[in-house]
């Protein structure tokens, strides 16, 4: 006879800790008997024996996080308990973490943090989803090229100056379509004032501006 404790009497669940289960695969009169399987192993099961993750909204516990690779996933997935949403870029080993539920109510958008300055350029790969802008140096113009519309239907960009901003507005950010694709039907969109913002929304084929603010 055994005594069986449930968790959490113990906080965490132990590599040694030993599980029962039940195995299904042997033929009568082996069928269904009970073997013990230890967490540790189960652990390297979840992390090298399926090898591949492929899902939407894959929970994370902290006793199995998986470390390395392989693990793909087109939507996000949860770590642990505290409601971490991050997505994994295939190709790169990267886990890029764009937003967190504190205390499960309040939800906090990470952004993606970046320096304009005149003449220069980029193209937006992050996957985060609000991106703050600061600016460096005098007048001029910085190129933000967007991700093709079409890579990731229906997703929403936000885009914020901060408060480096000099006065005059002679200082833009030319939000580029790429690949003949354009934002609100035409090649580029410009902003130029401090604490401004846009909202960005892909249709599967082009860019619009579904909220706007300046001051």
């Amino acid at each position: 006879m055994a005594i069986i404790y449930s968790y959490p009497e113990k906080t965490t669940p132990a590599d040694g800790d030993l599980l029962v289960i039940t195995d299904s695969e042997q033929v009568a009169p082996k069928k269904n008997r009970t073997k013990s399987l230890s967490v540790g192993d189960l652990k390297t099961y979840v992390q090298t024996g399926l090898g591949s993750v492929s899902s939407v909204g894959v929970a994370m516990p902290a006793a199995f996080t998986v470390s390395g690779s392989p693990i793909t996933t087109s939507g996000t997935i949860t770590i642990g308990g505290a409601g971490t949403e991050a997505q994994y870029v295939d190709g790169t080993g990267e886990l890029q973490i764009f937003s967190e539920t504190v205390n499960d109510t309040i939800v906090r958008l990470l952004p993606f943090s970046t320096t304009a300055s005149p003449g220069g350029s980029e193209t937006l790969t992050t996957l985060k989803n609000i991106v703050k802008i600061g600016w460096s140096g005098g007048n001029g113009i910085y190129v933000v090229n967007l991700p093709s519309a079409a890579t990731i239907p229906y997703r929403v960009i936000r885009f914020v100056t901060n408060g480096t901003y000099p006065g005059g507005g002679a200082h833009k950010v030319r939000f580029t379509a790429t690949g003949g694709e354009t934002i609100d039907g035409a090649a580029y969109f410009e902003t130029s004032k401090v604490y401004e913002g846009i909202a960005i929304w892909s249709t599967g084929t082009e860019w619009v501006i579904i909220q706007a603010k300046a001051h």
